[in-house]
């Protein structure tokens, strides 16, 4: 989707919220901000398509490559499993729409108060088993709809550029399979 002021992606993954305590203005640290650009770029490894045309290359090395890779699927869905155990199912499949400065969504039981402060898990990818960690603050309560928004703190110029490029290639990947579908 494409607002005013820029894409906007709509998805469902696991979120935890975590209010913070009342005046408690704790922002992002360095180390969360470095935990974060991790997982973009694991979500960007993920995200990237291979050209289709591996005519060029050894057999024996498309061999390996293969059996790497399910190695490594191994691996990636072992260390789901163990998210997924660690969390004890806290970390709930949540409807949400994204953009670069904030994120709306419908949290299950008590609604936060606009202008309390809280952070955000995202498991933003399925095959990332890292949680993006977003702070800020509750800037809109719709109680009708259940639905509150987060405006995120400052992000970084790195996270800012990374999240911006996550939510363009979620967009272009939906122009291309609505694209496909019409064909």
């Amino acid at each position: 989707m494409v607002q005013e002021d820029g894409l906007v992606l709509r998805t469902s993954v696991p979120l935890v919220y975590h209010p913070l305590a009342a005046g408690d203005t704790a922002r992002a640290s360095h180390a969360d901000t470095v935990h974060n650009l991790g997982v973009f770029q694991a979500c960007e490894l993920f995200d990237d398509r291979p050209s289709s045309d591996r005519s060029d290359l050894d057999p024996a090395l498309m061999s390996e490559l293969r059996r790497l890779d399910v190695k490594l699927t191994l691996v990636m869905e072992l260390l789901l499993e163990l998210r997924a155990a660690s969390h004890g199912g806290s970390a709930e499949k949540l409807e949400l729409e994204l953009d670069y400065r904030g994120m709306h969504w419908t949290p299950r039981g008590m609604l936060p108060e606009r202008g309390s402060r809280g952070g955000a898990e995202l498991f933003i990818h399925p095959q990332v088993p890292r949680p993006l960690r977003l702070y800020g603050t509750i800037v809109d309560v719709e109680a009708g709809a259940g639905r509150v928004r987060l405006q995120f703190d400052p992000l970084t110029e790195s996270e800012a550029d990374q999240l911006e490029r996550l939510i363009f290639r979620a967009h272009r990947r939906q122009v291309a399979g609505t694209r496909s579908a019409a064909r």
